[in-house]
């Protein structure tokens, strides 16, 4: 969006499960609170049991599914994959193509996340660029 008194900010919109039953899926729920397009995602686990995590798995991207839906019924991933499909790491995120997934004030990006281990702490992370002006904020100066 371009115009006066319109800027963009990115945040990272985060959620993170610890020590969840193995192949129960929970759900976090993010709250936009201003209008934004998510752009990239990512994710990580570890073991909160000191193990290591499976060999070649630097991330913890294979100890567990994930899938998303928007708050307006639209399934962002079709149903739930292995992280490591889905998501990226934090220094190579996977690029959300096209227009990205646009979100409005108050809406909701829901994340089901079902980890493989009930020794698990994972963390998803949505990078959203927002998107300020006199409309939801007050202007930038």
């Amino acid at each position: 969006p371009q115009g006066n008194n319109i800027g963009t900010q990115p945040r990272d919109y985060v959620v993170q499960v610890t020590n969840q039953p193995a192949g129960a899926e929970v759900i976090q729920t993010l709250q936009i609170d201003i209008p934004g397009i998510a752009f990239a995602i990512c994710g990580g686990a570890r073991r909160t049991d000191g193990a290591a995590l499976l060999v070649g798995d630097i991330f913890g991207l294979t100890s567990f599914d994930v899938r998303f839906e928007h708050s307006n019924g639209d399934r962002l991933t079709t149903i739930a994959g292995l992280g490591s499909s889905i998501l990226g790491s934090a220094g190579s995120p996977r690029l959300i193509g096209g227009p990205g997934w646009v979100f409005d004030r108050g809406s909701t990006c829901r994340i089901g996340i079902t980890p493989h281990n009930a020794l698990l702490q994972i963390t998803v992370n949505v990078w959203i660029l927002e998107t300020r002006g006199p409309t939801n904020i007050g202007s930038l100066g």
